[in-house]
């Protein structure tokens, strides 16, 4: 069948086989307003705030967009498969047309009735090979550039791989599971070790440009961290510049976005929003 690629990325059997474990999870919250809730109290409720990050993964919780519920989805249900036919076939269609409302991800819809359902993993693993492949890089490919490795000229990779030897290995390449970011990407591209796999929040990616970087203006020098902030002064991204309209970046936490190489003004464009703005800081 040959490799696999999403994004001009090749894909290895094991983060396959990773992906997919992610993509059709044997646990998922359904969530309900209050009241639902309040007609479903004989069912095993949980409030909203009493679901802990740890009760779920995070890359089911990325797979199921959990970060943009809707705050009026006050209530929420933890099924398995068994669980969730075990409901009655109403309420399992009333269910899945709330987490629609809701915005929660992973709720996909019957090409030829149009019903909504969710992926069980005896559900998915029931698919052909292929059809699960399709399945996947429909969702991976969908509203997110490709990567651009492949354009940069052989004398600019040259010069990237001796000033960042670890770089090679990370432009255009996924993490088997969600957690790292842009801000570890980064600082493992530079060459700093033990953050490529961490999940790192934006202090620690400052504190670290305090000490090998200066101020520049220049985003489009190669070697300089380009840093947006939101209209409050907090950091909300980072990549690096690699020279001649280049840029090297993770856009974010979740496992379907790759640390990927693509154009300088494609990502200003991508990442512009009111109030934000771009410094830049050249390493030393």
């Amino acid at each position: 069948m040959g490799v696999r690629r999403v994004l001009n990325i090749p894909v290895s059997a094991r983060v396959l086989h990773a992906w997919e474990e992610h993509f059709a999870p044997a646990v998922q919250p359904f969530y309900l307003c209050a009241e639902q809730a309040a007609r479903l109290s004989g069912l095993p409720l949980w409030q909203r705030d009493e679901l802990h990050p740890s009760h779920l993964p995070l890359s089911v919780r990325d797979t199921l967009n959990l970060h943009d519920v809707a705050p009026e989805a006050e209530w929420a249900l933890l099924l398995d498969e068994q669980g969730f036919l075990a409901l009655p076939p109403d309420l399992r269609l009333e269910l899945l047309r709330s987490q629609q409302t809701f915005r929660r991800g992973g709720v996909w819809q019957e090409p030829q009735t149009g019903q909504p359902f969710v992926w069980w993993p005896s559900t998915w693993q029931a698919l052909t090979p292929q059809a699960r492949w399709e399945w996947l890089r429909g969702f991976l490919e969908e509203d997110r550039p490709p990567c651009r490795r492949r354009e940069l000229p052989t004398a600019q990779r040259d010069l990237l791989r001796r000033r960042f030897p670890e770089l090679p290995r990370l432009m255009g390449s996924f993490a088997q599971g969600s957690g790292p970011n842009c801000f570890g990407s980064v600082m493992a591209a530079c060459g700093v070790p033990g953050v490529e796999g961490l999940w790192l929040h934006a202090p620690l990616l400052l504190r670290w440009l305090n000490r090998v970087a200066s101020p520049s203006d220049t985003l489009d020098a190669c070697g300089t961290v380009l840093v947006w902030r939101d209209a409050a002064g907090k950091a909300q991204h980072a990549a690096l510049s690699l020279g001649d309209g280049w840029l090297f970046h993770k856009e974010a936490q979740a496992w379907f976005a790759p640390r990927q190489v693509v154009r300088l003004q494609d990502a200003l464009t991508r990442w512009h929003q009111d109030g934000w703005t771009v410094s830049g800081y050249a390493l030393s």
